[in-house]
């Protein structure tokens, strides 16, 4: 019998992130966008987590504490909702900091980004209108808004 390459559950691609403080980026995903854990996180003898699981939506991240093995590093992903401004307004009142307010996009989407409450990743979340099979995959919109006040570019990260 073969073997399925892809698991029930999963895609094809599922992200693996190593940030600072798993257990505060489960929270955050938990109040923000209602993400489930698929299991019991797996821990280190120092009580850091060194694998965990979360569903959101139809998709799983995994993530980990940084070790010296691997460290921490950015990443952005795109999570779509129905709402992007209420899923954005949830995000920021479970600890996630404004970065930019791109209103409505170049790709004709409403889109914001944000980083979690470690800083060591960012989600930006969008929600494309209904498009015709004329419209090209990339069709230019409004001008995207300024920076929310207080705003940070994305590329910022606290030093280590």
């Amino acid at each position: 019998m073969a073997v399925k390459p892809i698991p029930d559950g999963y895609h094809a691609v599922t992200p693996y992130v190593t940030v600072r403080g798993a257990d505060k980026v489960i929270e955050f995903l938990r109040k923000a966008f209602d993400a489930e854990m698929t299991h019991e996180p797996l821990k280190r003898p120092d009580g850091s987590i060194m694998h965990a699981e979360v569903k959101i939506g139809d998709s799983r991240v995994m993530l980990a504490d940084e070790s010296d093995q691997a460290k921490a590093s950015a990443g952005t992903f795109y999570l779509y909702v129905n709402d992007a401004d209420a899923a954005y307004h949830r995000a920021v009142k479970a600890g996630g900091k404004s970065v930019m307010d791109l209103g409505a996009g170049q790709f004709a989407d409403r889109s914001r980004l944000f980083t979690i409450a470690s800083d060591d990743m960012g989600f930006s979340r969008s929600r494309f209108p209904a498009m015709t099979s004329n419209d090209p995959p990339c069709r230019p919109t409004a001008a995207a808004s300024p920076p929310s006040p207080g705003a940070t570019p994305a590329t910022s990260r606290p030093s280590s």
